[in-house]
């Protein structure tokens, strides 16, 4: 079983490979998106050496969607990251993977669309065109996630725990209200900002950066009742989202998911705790399909 994760610090890797976690993203400028820190491509060399030293799964995030005009700089990335020989690459753009297999480091690609991976065909042909992993949906059902679990044939990823990206536009919302409103204070890399719907209460973290605006949900997944089930059902690797949450916080999580998993603590009070301290605690769409009426 793996537990995969996000960190902000070098120093981070150590924390997290004590608490458990066996595989850690790094996010780096102008490649990655919606992540809480930038580490420059110049870390990412001792990034490695740190991973190699606790024994952590080192993963690099190129989510961006590119042009046509941006695939030589991608082409010069792909081939620093298969030189420095990172575990994986989270990858969303197909053009990426098709620059990939030019490189024949297909194997190192970790398909992660969002919202498009929703059924164990999907799965299983793009794990048939070479990636090492494929990150489900997270818009499924736990229903859902098992029977894809069941019928795939490689390795998939499910994420069970954080805030979800809902929402992406290029366009720079917050910017262009501010405009609309006069005003010009800047609200780029501010990740203390949330909406609120006129007839809902809940709070939607949303982030504007160099790439554009980044809405996510207003609940925070957690799946400590239905993770054990995930994983017998087939799922090799859970992600633990650490977008707006601290290195300490993210740690303690790792810990009480292998605690469930390993049958140490209680699913239900754990939640049930988690619950107690934020109330945006939800099982999210795992038992409530998005196409359900309120």
């Amino acid at each position: 079983m793996n537990i995969i994760t996000t960190a902000t610090t070098i120093d981070a890797i150590e924390k997290m490979a004590n608490a458990g976690a066996t595989g850690i993203i790094f996010s780096t400028p102008y490649f990655s998106t919606r992540a809480d820190h930038y580490f420059d491509i110049s870390e990412l060399k001792n990034i490695k050496t740190e991973c190699r030293k606790y024994n952590v799964k080192m993963y690099v995030s190129v989510l961006r969607i590119f042009t046509d005009e941006e695939t030589e700089k991608m082409v010069n990335h792909l081939k620093f990251l298969k030189n420095l020989d990172v575990d994986g690459i989270y990858f969303s753009d197909l053009g990426t993977l098709y620059l990939a297999q030019t490189l024949n480091m297909e194997n190192k690609m970790i398909f992660n669309p969002d919202t498009l991976i929703t059924n164990s065909e999907d799965v299983n042909l793009y794990l048939e065109q070479g990636c090492q992993m494929i990150t489900l949906a997270k818009e499924i059902t736990f229903d859902e996630i098992c029977e894809i679990a069941s019928k795939s044939k490689g390795e998939i990823e499910v994420i069970v725990h954080g805030r979800l990206n809902m929402f992406y536009s290029k366009r720079n919302l917050l910017s262009n209200y501010q405009e609309h409103l006069g005003n010009e204070r800047s609200l780029k890399n501010n990740y203390n900002l949330y909406l609120i719907e006129e007839k809902r209460q809940d709070k939607f973290p949303i982030i504007e950066d160099d790439l554009g605006t980044h809405i996510f949900t207003g609940f925070t997944l957690c799946s400590f009742n239905e993770v054990n089930e995930i994983i017998r059902a087939g799922v090799n690797n859970i992600r633990i989202e650490g977008i707006f949450k601290t290195t300490d916080e993210i740690c303690e999580i790792i810990k009480d998911y292998k605690s469930v998993i390993n049958k140490e603590k209680d699913a239900k009070m754990l939640f049930e705790r988690y619950y107690q301290l934020d109330d945006s605690i939800s099982t999210g769409f795992l038992h409530n399909k998005t196409i359900a009426k309120r």
